[in-house]
């Protein structure tokens, strides 16, 4: 009774579109977005347009060269649970998490692009609404996480450069993707609570082709080659893009932030498969500087002890990219769930068609489900 009351009340949400004023496919992703959703970013553009000084009230307290006295000055940077650390393969627990869900992940967004003197970063206005953020969740996580901003850290040649290792092996460079917890009212507030933050480490290999991608990106370091400049982005990316050919398989562990004030707040996700980037977009890092005027190379912390930390590792088995990772409703004629929370997932994480679903209304047809936890075909449904 519990499960039909809930499935009716899902319909009758999606029928009036009271899901908190869209239908219940939009907020998860799973239909395309029609006008009236796309008009409400229209609006939303990055608040500075033309190159300019970005004013950062940390920036003159610390740099890499000396981040051994980081913790004189941050207290939390001298903590138990630190990172970057070394990732021991042979010592992480398989776990057998859930697939990781991107949320918003296919979409453009209008980013702004900053050397702010440490790192390269793109963020949103801060203007933009909660609930159109890209996030992730599932994977082992505890909560959704919000999208709050991505930076690159990278050495000054292609044999370092990566805050994380493998196996004791360090890559040319390492893109981070800061998520923040979504029942927190900013990454600000977040980074006060020991669930407050995640991070996607993608770590990045040195190759002989350009990443198409990351051409958006590098193509514009020409707008901030000086710290503390900052421009719109001319060619909005996806974050999909930025992502590994293999999503499923990662490391996690409990650390910090790996700038001061180091905070011991953030869920890591180390994927297992690196991106590649070509030597002519390493290159392009490294023509940038800092508000000094130096060349900003080498922007990486040194890896800090593990202190006996458990290391988790998600073998999905499965190798899916982003593109691969949604559910199908047609891949079988019948889905069977053994759960209302295993369907609702189902329907959250699928290519759910709404619409094909209601026009079959199985609510008020005598052909009613023989179970009512089964999806059909809707190939094989007669109407």
């Amino acid at each position: 009774m519990i499960i039909t009351f809930s499935l009716m009340l899902l319909y009758i949400t999606e029928f009036f579109g009271l899901t908190f004023g869209l239908p219940f496919a939009y907020h998860y992703n799973l239909i395309d977005t029609d006008e009236r959703f796309t008009n409400e970013l229209d609006d939303i553009q990055p608040e500075i347009i033309e190159p300019t000084e970005v004013t950062n009230s940390m920036a003159s307290y610390w740099n890499y060269e000396d981040s051994s006295s980081w913790s004189q000055v941050y207290d939390s940077c001298n903590g138990n649970y630190q990172s970057p650390i070394n990732i021991d393969p042979a010592k992480a627990i398989t776990k057998s998490y859930p697939k990781l869900i991107f949320g918003n992940y296919d979409r453009t967004w209008p980013m702004s692009i900053t050397n702010d003197g440490h790192t390269v970063l793109l963020d949103l206005p801060r203007n933009y609404p909660a609930n159109m953020l890209p996030f992730i969740r599932g994977g082992g996580l505890p909560d959704q996480f919000n999208f709050v901003q991505l930076h690159f850290h990278w050495g000054g040649d292609s044999v370092r450069g990566s805050e994380h290792l493998i196996q004791s092996k360090q890559y040319s460079g390492e893109l981070h993707i800061v998520h923040y917890n979504s029942k927190y009212i900013s990454f600000a507030e977040a980074t006060k609570h020991k669930d407050g933050v995640a991070v996607l480490a993608i770590l990045m290999e040195s190759g002989s082709a350009d990443n198409s991608v990351l051409q958006h990106i590098v193509g514009q370091f020409v707008d901030i080659l000086q710290g503390g400049q900052t421009a719109k982005l001319h060619n909005p990316i996806l974050l999909q893009d930025l992502l590994p050919t293999n999503i499923q398989n990662f490391y996690r562990y409990d650390g910090s932030l790996t700038t001061p004030t180091c905070q011991e707040v953030v869920s890591w996700t180390v994927f297992e498969t690196p991106i590649t980037v070509s030597e002519y977009q390493l290159r392009k890092f490294r023509q940038l500087f800092d508000k000094k005027g130096r060349r900003l190379n080498d922007n990486f912390r040194p890896i800090q002890e593990d202190r006996g930390r458990v290391i988790t590792y998600r073998s999905g088995n499965d190798h899916q990219s982003f593109n691969q990772q949604k559910y199908s409703l047609t891949s079988s004629p019948v889905q069977q769930f053994q759960s209302w929370e295993q369907a609702l997932d189902f329907f959250k994480h699928s290519e759910f068609n709404s619409q094909e679903f209601f026009k079959w209304q199985p609510f008020n047809r005598s052909d009613k489900l023989q179970n009512i936890l089964e999806i059909p075909n809707w190939n094989s449904v007669v109407r």
